[in-house]
C-alpha cells in the first residue's frame, strides 16, 4: 500500500498539498459466505494519485474516487470493474458485513470529517478519536449476477423486507411431505395442519399431496 497526499479545501490554514495522507492503492481478499465465493478487491486512486482533490460531498466528508476491480481469486477472472467513492487514509473506513441478511458479505463503507477549525486545534493530524462520520455507504454484494451493487439506506431497507419474506417460504423437493416438512421448519411434525392451513389454496384439498416446486409458507 502506498500512501498519497490529498487536497482538502476543509483544511485551510495549510497551504498548497494539504495533510491528509491516503493510500494509493489497497486490497482486500475476502470469503463472502461459507461456501464461497471468495474474490480479491483492489482500489486504486486515478490519474491525479498525487493529489486527488477531496469532492464537495457529504458536507465535508472525506471521500476519493477509487478504481475498483473484483476478480475471484481462485481463477483470477475480473468479476467487475467500476468506480467507488472511498476515504481510506489513516484508518480503514471499509467494513465486510452482511448488510442485507442474504447470508453474503457487503461492504459497509463509512467517511470521516477532515474539518478543523485551527491549526492549533490539530494536536494530531492523524487522529481521529474525536472525528465524527456521515452516514454510511453500501456495496452489496448481488450474488445472482457476481458483481457489487451501490444501494441507498432507502433501498437497503427493501432489500432486507425481501429477503425476510423470502425466508418465509420454502420450495418443495422431491419426496417431501407437510409432515416432514413441519418437523423440520416448525420445530413439531405434528403442527403440519397448520402448514396445511397457511397453503390451503395452493395445496388443495389432500394435504398429503404436494407437488415438487411448491412454494410454501412456513410463516402466516
Amino acid at each position: 500500500m502506498q500512501e498519497a497526499w490529498g487536497k482538502d479545501s476543509e483544511w485551510s490554514h495549510f497551504s498548497g498539498k494539504q495533510p491528509c495522507g491516503i493510500l494509493k492503492e489497497a486490497e482486500y481478499n475476502v470469503s463472502l459466505s461459507a461456501d464461497g465465493p471468495d474474490v480479491k478487491i483492489r482500489f486504486t486512486t486515478g490519474k491525479d494519485a498525487d493529489a486527488p482533490d477531496i469532492p464537495d460531498y457529504a458536507y465535508g466528508a472525506a471521500a476519493y474516487m477509487y478504481s475498483m476491480e473484483v476478480s475471484d481469486s481462485a481463477t483470477g477472472k475480473t468479476l467487475q470493474t467500476d468506480k467507488v467513492r472511498l476515504c481510506m487514509d489513516v484508518i480503514d473506513t471499509i467494513s465486510f458485513t452482511d448488510v442485507d441478511d442474504d447470508g453474503y458479505l457487503d461492504m459497509y463503507i463509512i467517511y470521516p470529517f477532515h474539518k478543523i477549525v485551527s491549526e492549533s486545534d490539530a494536536k494530531d493530524l492523524h487522529n481521529y478519536e474525536d472525528y465524527w462520520y456521515e452516514a454510511a455507504g453500501y456495496r452489496v454484494w448481488d450474488d445472482l449476477n457476481g458483481v457489487f451493487v451501490s444501494m441507498t439506506e432507502k433501498e437497503l431497507s427493501k432489500r432486507r423486507e425481501e429477503n425476510a419474506s423470502a425466508r418465509k417460504t420454502i420450495v418443495v423437493k422431491e419426496g417431501d411431505s407437510l409432515w416432514r416438512i413441519a418437523g423440520e421448519y416448525l420445530g413439531d411434525s405434528r403442527r403440519y395442519l397448520e402448514l396445511y392451513d397457511w397453503n390451503r389454496e395452493l395445496i388443495g384439498d389432500n394435504p398429503d399431496i404436494i407437488l415438487s416446486g411448491m412454494e410454501l409458507k412456513i410463516d402466516r
